[in-house]
C-alpha cells in the first residue's frame, strides 16, 4: 500500500467507527438530554480545532514541502472554528439569547471550512505532507465531522 492508500484506509475506518458509535451510543444518549446540554457536549470537540493550526508548523510537524497556502488555510480555518466554538460554549453555558445563533455560526463556518479543506487537501495530496500531523485528519477530522452533522441535526430537529 502506498501512503495515500494507508491514509485513506485510516480515514475511512475512523469515519466508520464514529458512525457506529453515533448510531449505537452517542445519539441515544444525546436524545435523553436537554437541547442546551446536548449542544454544549457537541460543541466541545470543535473547541479542539486549534490542534489543526499545527499543520502550519512546517517543517516541525508537517513536511517542509507542504503547500504553504494549504497549510495556512487549514490553520486559519481551524483556529477560527475553535474560537467560534469557545464563544458558543460560553454563550450556551450562560443562557445567552445569542447562544443558538452562535452555534449556527460555529457550525456553518466550521463545516464549510472542513468541506473546503478536504477538497483542497485531496487536490494537493495532503497525505504526502502530514508527517507528525498525520493524526489530525485521521483521528480528529472524523470526530469533528460527526459533531458538525449532529449539531445540524439537533438544530434543525428543534425547529420542527
Amino acid at each position: 500500500m502506498n501512503i495515500t492508500q494507508i491514509f485513506l484506509t485510516q480515514l475511512f475506518t475512523a469515519y466508520a467507527v464514529w458512525l457506529v458509535l453515533s448510531i449505537f451510543l452517542i445519539v441515544p444518549k444525546l436524545n435523553q438530554l436537554s437541547k442546551k446540554t446536548l449542544l454544549i457536549l457537541l460543541v466541545i470537540p470543535q473547541m479542539f480545532r486549534y490542534i489543526g493550526v499545527s499543520v502550519a508548523a512546517s517543517p516541525v510537524v508537517t513536511s517542509k514541502n507542504i503547500p504553504i497556502e494549504l497549510a495556512q488555510h487549514i490553520a486559519i480555518g481551524d483556529w477560527l472554528t475553535a474560537v467560534c466554538a469557545v464563544i458558543a460554549f460560553i454563550l450556551l453555558n450562560t443562557n445567552s439569547k445569542l447562544a443558538i445563533t452562535s452555534v449556527w455560526i460555529l457550525n456553518i463556518i466550521g463545516f464549510a471550512d472542513q468541506i473546503m479543506t478536504m477538497t483542497r487537501a485531496t487536490e494537493a495530496g495532503l497525505a504526502n505532507y502530514m508527517d507528525a500531523a498525520w493524526y489530525v485528519p485521521t483521528v480528529l477530522l472524523p470526530i469533528m465531522t460527526v459533531s458538525h452533522i449532529l449539531i445540524f441535526y439537533y438544530l434543525i430537529k428543534s425547529k420542527k
